[in-house]
């Protein structure tokens, strides 16, 4: 179970000890939010940590817990094509993928061989965008939930670097190069 915190607005959130700019926070099974604040977006972005501490009880390295809470922060939905109801599409373009094209335009995007090797819990404005771009690119190729499963399926036996190159049957190098295009 989640337990949501929804304040009046910025000021109030910011005094109750939450990050000033920030227009959500998901800590300890607690999404804080104001009113005010992005809407759907935020609150799925926030409740994707939550089903990433769930899902990946160890801990996700930074730039995979906002990477792939970015991705799912942008979606559109359409009428189900069987049964009725909704079906969501993913990976749209979003505020992050000027941070990442800037980021290409003046070479200074990681390898992802370096980007998905790292462990630390921080994350940059960058790790957001290329994590959400990561996310994206295997969601394209229909290898997201796969990828996913494996890492999930295998926490600490295998890298994630590992995970990608099997989920993708190719070297990091060959994946980093269509990445990037």
């Amino acid at each position: 179970p989640f337990t949501f915190l929804y304040v009046s607005g910025p000021e109030q959130f910011t005094q109750i000890g939450q990050r000033p700019g920030a227009l959500g926070v998901y800590s300890g099974g607690t999404l804080y939010s104001y009113e005010g604040a992005e809407g759907t977006g935020t609150y799925v972005h926030e409740l994707t940590h939550g089903m990433v501490d769930i899902s990946f009880p160890q801990g996700a390295p930074g730039w995979f817990n906002e990477g792939i809470a970015s991705f799912f922060e942008s979606f559109k939905t359409r009428p189900a094509k069987v049964g009725g109801g909704l079906e969501f599409e993913f990976g749209y373009v979003n505020h992050r993928q000027e941070v990442l094209m800037s980021a290409l335009q003046a070479g200074t995007l990681p390898h992802l061989r370096d980007f998905v090797k790292r462990t630390d819990q921080t994350a940059s404005d960058l790790d957001y965008a290329q994590g959400r771009a990561l996310f994206s690119y295997l969601f394209a190729k229909g290898l997201l939930d796969s990828f996913l499963l494996r890492v999930q399926l295998e926490p600490g036996k295998k890298s994630i670097l590992d995970h990608l190159e099997e989920t993708l049957l190719q070297p990091v190098d060959a994946i980093h190069e269509d990445f990037v295009k």
